[in-house]
């Protein structure tokens, strides 16, 4: 006995579907406000998709939230160009940052800029590795440093680490 398509419940070679009609989101929506991001040939989404915001950060202390995701921080109170910083990266517990979420913090102040580690939390860096209480800084004036949290309590720092 042949098996034929029908017998075996397949659609007829014919049979289409629309994008609709699966769930799947129509052309339009890629790369347009409210839809979704496109791909580069390198499998990332593309720069003009991807713009991080840029907020300045005034407060002398900062514990880093779920908005901050993605942005560029750049530390900088503007009536005084020695005020020193310190940005705590908070535990799984307080703040559930996503696998892979990035941030980056950019010193412009002349002051010092700490980055420490919460309980529970540790920061891993090209020469070292540093766990709750403890801190890196931000090497120099016009440094940045990159956080990628890679696993729940490890965060990637790279760039200008002191």
């Amino acid at each position: 006995d042949a098996v034929t398509p029908a017998a075996i419940g397949a659609a007829a070679s014919g049979h289409t579907h629309t994008p609709a009609a699966i769930g799947a989101m129509a052309s339009a929506e890629k790369g347009a406000a409210g839809g979704v991001a496109t791909l580069g040939t390198d499998g990332k989404v593309t720069a003009a998709q991807a713009a991080s915001s840029v907020v300045q950060v005034t407060e002398a202390a900062r514990t880093l939230s779920l908005s901050d995701a993605g942005k560029f921080l750049y530390l900088r109170d503007t009536g005084d160009d020695n005020q020193a910083y310190t940005v705590t990266v908070p535990p799984q517990s307080e703040v559930d940052f996503p696998l892979g979420t990035e941030l980056e913090l950019f010193r412009y102040t002349n002051g010092s800029v700490t980055v420490q580690a919460a309980a529970g939390v540790y920061l891993m860096y090209a020469g070292g590795a540093i766990g709750a209480g403890n801190s890196i800084q931000i090497g120099r004036r016009f440094g940045v440093v990159a956080l990628k949290k890679f696993s729940t309590s490890l965060w990637l720092v790279a760039g200008d680490v002191a």
